[in-house]
Order: structure tokens, then C-alpha cells, then sequence
């Protein structure tokens, strides 16, 4: 929420998904991605914004099936398993975040920035500008709900 004293409410994964469709069609695939990590992952969305979530940490050499999610509260670091093997059947969990994470540019090490648009480095996002990519217009014709915005979506899920 971000420190904000709106409260969208619980969102639910249909929600979520909605949201990161219609913000990954509009071209903003940030916006599409900090409220799916935040959903599945369950990681606060100043985390997300904070660059917590790294993408070395993400699928990396030393773990092919897990993300490293570091839980800055209280400093614990957990590998979170992504997917894996019964029976010879690889089972991945996350199959409809990691195709959002697909569409995102790797502009650096954070996996959420801003891209530069006069060729300068990637930043983090405000939250300010996040909620304006966020609740482009794109978005509401793809079917977003009105008061979807990803600032607005707790970490938490109600599903």
C-alpha cells in the first residue's frame, strides 16, 4: 500500500492477472509485474520498488528452480522453490508469473525499474510513477478493475 491510507481491499489472483494483462498490452510490463511479485511472492510492494528482488536471484546458476527473496524486516534469506521434478514431470508453480517476468527488460541488476527515456540509466520507480503506469487507460479497456493500481495491492492475497 505503500504508504498510503487508501485501501483497495484483498485482490484476488483473477484480479492480479487482469491487471498484469492489461498492463503488459499497454507497454508497461513493470507495472504488470511489481503486483504479481508481490501477489505470488508475497514481498511488500516499497520491496518491490526498493529493487529487493534481484534478477541473480531469479532462476540463478546456483539455483535453476528457485528465487532468493530476502525478507528485509527481519533479514531472513529464503530460496523459494519454483518448480519441481515428480516422476520424471517437471511441475513448475509460478508458470503464469514467470511469463509476466518474460515481458520485463533487464535493465539491471533490480528486475522492477524504470526505463531511461533519454538513454541514461534505469532508476527505481516512485511510487508515484509506478501508480501512474499503473492505471494507464490501456489497462481498464483490457478488462483492469477501476481501483487496481499496483501501489494499491497488499501483499497479501484473499483467494
Amino acid at each position: 500500500m505503500l504508504g498510503s491510507k487508501r485501501y483497495a481491499g484483498n485482490r484476488t489472483r483473477d484480479d492480479v492477472y487482469t491487471f498484469a494483462h492489461g498492463a503488459v498490452e499497454a507497454g508497461h510490463p513493470q507495472a504488470a509485474a511489481a503486483p504479481v511479485i508481490c501477489f505470488e511472492w508475497l514481498q511488500r510492494p516499497e520491496n518491490v520498488l526498493a529493487g529487493y528482488l534481484r534478477w541473480p536471484d531469479y532462476r540463478s546458476t546456483e539455483h535453476p528452480t528457485a528465487l532468493k527473496i530476502f525478507r528485509h524486516k527481519t533479514g531472513a534469506v529464503v530460496w523459494h522453490p519454483l518448480e519441481e521434478t515428480q516422476d520424471g514431470n517437471r511441475i513448475i508453480f509460478y508458470q503464469d508469473a514467470e511469463a509476466v517476468l518474460a515481458a520485463l527488460p533487464r535493465l539491471s541488476v533490480p528486475v522492477i525499474l524504470h526505463p531511461s527515456t533519454n538513454g541514461g540509466p534505469a532508476k527505481p520507480y516512485s511510487e508515484h510513477a509506478m501508480a501512474r503506469a499503473g492505471s494507464h487507460p490501456a489497462g481498464e479497456a483490457a478488462g483492469r478493475p477501476r481501483d487496481l493500481h499496483a501501489r494499491f495491492l497488499p501483499a497479501w492475497r484473499d483467494d
